[in-house]
């Protein structure tokens, strides 16, 4: 069991614990790590590979925290398995660096490990294994990467491959620079390539490398050293404020984005805003809320009989699994231990723990860089995000329920279904498949407070080979308040279609459910969910789906449905969602409704007497 607050010992437990359990799943010459499941894209050769060097940034951290310490012996066997991963004449050596190929990105992790566990392994090394490691990292510096975080890798590779006096070239580390500067948004956000792709990778990737960088970089290039971590700690400041209001009062990250997997890796940043000073949250808060988001995945089921990180969230969960991952790819999660390079008198593993800003107050924020509004409630320690900005792909017909859904939260998440219903609006086409939201357009800000997108619905073509077939259009405007979000939807489609909009899915909803018109709530797992319709004219309903949460048992989800009964639509919609022991909300009134020449205009009044506006410019 994790303890609410964490000491430094208490963290090198738990990698010790993660990477003990990784022992019988070795191979003999140390080279790869075998773990059971689905190979990945890049095939079983890659998949032992990313097993060793995710494992050894893990290791990595540990060891140079504790000044050299390896209770387990444990570097030893990554020392065999690196000679034996380079030698070209080994039968467990190491794929080649090529393009596009998930090598790179384990070499960057190998590169970061040796970086700082030089003077007990790299230092051992003879020149021949010196030699022949920094031949398999060659061709990092010529080789094309994916266009986003991945250009990050060739900078970490080629300063250490310059920093342990071998050909590096520099134009590669100043264009891996130029390139996330393209992408940065303000605010601390970046762009994950070209396109809208807002997610974690913001926090694991574009914020780390630059700033682990400039630690292996500062005495080679004492300049550029200064001019980066300069820049990226301005950036981590302006992100942080936000970022740690992504967790619940629990630890659990809101549910959002790829790579999920890859779980407590999220606090990174984290710990950045400790090492680097530029934290908003004392010693006690960073303490308390590292360790309850460890604490929620090793002790909440993330981790399987044998004690090793399983494809998932809390648990084992395929459908949520992108086929670029392997079964030793959650292992990135060992960005999360990157704290460990605090020194052992850093106050932040001895301060009494504090509350977090989530359980402080409530706040509502825009992110305008991904166009999300970020709510969370103290009363129940949840963080709701609504989503007018990350989509991640251009318009397809196909649900991408990590990216594509209105709402996501940090105490539930999507549900896995090819008809997505729950945080979504849909339009219903003559076979009865609700369209996806697919590529979003935003529309600039009418009212202050809220955040407004379009986009084209489609539904997938009856041949897979064909193209996306258009339903309608749809507008959404929303704000929220408290535990609510509050969306006007302006619909174009055929008339008689069916409309649909649902809430945020729960488990555990067994008969705890009522729905009757214009309003449906439903209860489970402690959560209860809800959605109502403002302006009248819906029918309420429940949709239940098993086997569809990676929470495990059946999703159940609050929905509205209503036919349109013109070419143009107008709804109101409220949807809430609060935690233990909260009795159920009183919906926003809708006050007006209507298009002054404008647009289409909604006024809302809150119980507490709050009054909102909605707007969709004509």
């Amino acid at each position: 069991m994790i303890d609410e607050d964490l000491t430094r010992d208490g963290w090198l437990d738990a990698a010790d614990r993660l990477l003990g359990a990784l022992a019988p799943f070795r191979l003999d010459s140390g080279a790869g790590i075998r773990l059971p499941g689905r190979p990945s894209w890049s095939g079983a050769r890659s998949d032992l590979l990313e097993g060793y060097a995710r494992s050894f940034l893990l290791l990595a951290f540990r060891v140079a925290g504790a000044g050299g310490a390896d209770p387990d012996d444990l570097l030893p066997r990554y020392r065999e398995g690196l000679i034996a991963g380079t030698d070209p004449d080994h039968e467990d050596r190491w794929i080649p660096i090529v393009d596009r190929g998930q090598a790179l990105v384990e070499a960057a992790s190998i590169a970061l490990g040796l970086h700082l566990t030089r003077p007990w392994l790299w230092d051992t090394l003879s020149a021949t294994e010196r030699r022949r490691v920094a031949e398999w990292m060659a061709p990092s510096a010529h080789v094309a990467t994916a266009d986003n975080n991945w250009v990050l890798f060739p900078v970490v590779i080629q300063e250490f491959l310059a920093g342990a006096g071998f050909p590096a070239d520099p134009d590669v580390i100043r264009g891996g620079f130029a390139r996330i500067d393209g992408w940065y948004e303000g605010d601390g956000w970046y762009r994950d390539g070209d396109g809208q792709n807002f997610d974690y990778y913001n926090a694991w990737a574009m914020h780390l490398y630059p700033l682990l960088w400039t630690r292996m970089a500062a005495e080679r290039v004492p300049s550029l050293a200064t001019e980066v971590r300069e820049r990226s700690e301005e950036r981590l400041a302006a992100f942080l404020p936000a970022h740690v209001r992504f967790f619940g009062a629990d630890g659990t990250p809101v549910f959002q984005g790829r790579s999920l997997s890859y779980r407590f890796a999220a606090l990174a940043p984290l710990w950045l805003g400790e090492l680097h000073g530029v934290s908003p949250l004392s010693p006690g808060q960073t303490r308390r809320l590292t360790s309850r988001v460890l604490r929620r995945f090793v002790d909440g089921g993330a981790l399987d009989d044998a004690g090793v990180l399983t494809s998932g969230w809390l648990g084992a969960f395929p459908p949520m699994i992108q086929e670029y991952s392997g079964p030793a790819s959650p292992y990135w999660a060992s960005k999360g231990f990157v704290g460990l390079l605090l020194p052992a008198d850093c106050p932040v593993w001895s301060a009494p723990g504090e509350a977090s800003p989530v359980e402080r107050s409530d706040a509502e924020r825009i992110l305008a860089g991904p166009g999300w509004l970020l709510s969370t409630t103290a009363s129940d320690g949840i963080v709701r995000l609504v989503n007018h900005g990350s989509d991640h792909h251009p318009l397809s017909g196909t649900d991408a329920p990590l990216y594509d859904r209105l709402g996501y939260s940090s105490a539930t998440a999507p549900s896995f279904e090819a008809d997505p219903v729950d945080q979504h609006l849909a339009i219903v086409d003559a076979q009865g498949r609700g369209s996806r939201r697919g590529l979003i357009e935003r529309i600039p800000d009418a009212v202050p407070g809220t955040l407004a997108s379009r986009h084209v619905a489609t539904v997938p073509p009856d041949d897979p080979s064909g193209e996306p077939v258009v339903v309608g259009r749809i507008a959404t405007a929303s704000l929220v308040h408290g535990p609510f979000a509050a969306h006007l939807h302006v619909v174009e489609a055929e008339p008689g279609r069916r409309i649909r909009a649902g809430g945020f899915a729960v488990v555990g909803a067994g008969d705890d459910v009522a729905a009757g018109s214009g309003r449906s709530e439903v209860v489970g797992g402690g959560l209860r969910s809800g959605i109502a319709d403002l302006g009248g004219g819906a029918t309420a309903g429940v949709h239940r789906a098993r086997g569809a949460s990676p929470y495990g048992g059946e999703a159940v989800v609050p929905v509205l449905e209503t036919t349109a009964a013109s070419a143009r639509t107008v709804m109101v919609v409220a949807t809430w969602l609060t935690g233990p022991g909260a009795d159920a909300p009183e919906p926003p009134e809708l006050l007006e409704l209507g298009d002054d020449g404008r647009g289409v205009r909604a006024v809302l009044r809150f119980v507490d007497g709050v009054e909102r506006e909605l707007r969709l410019p004509a």
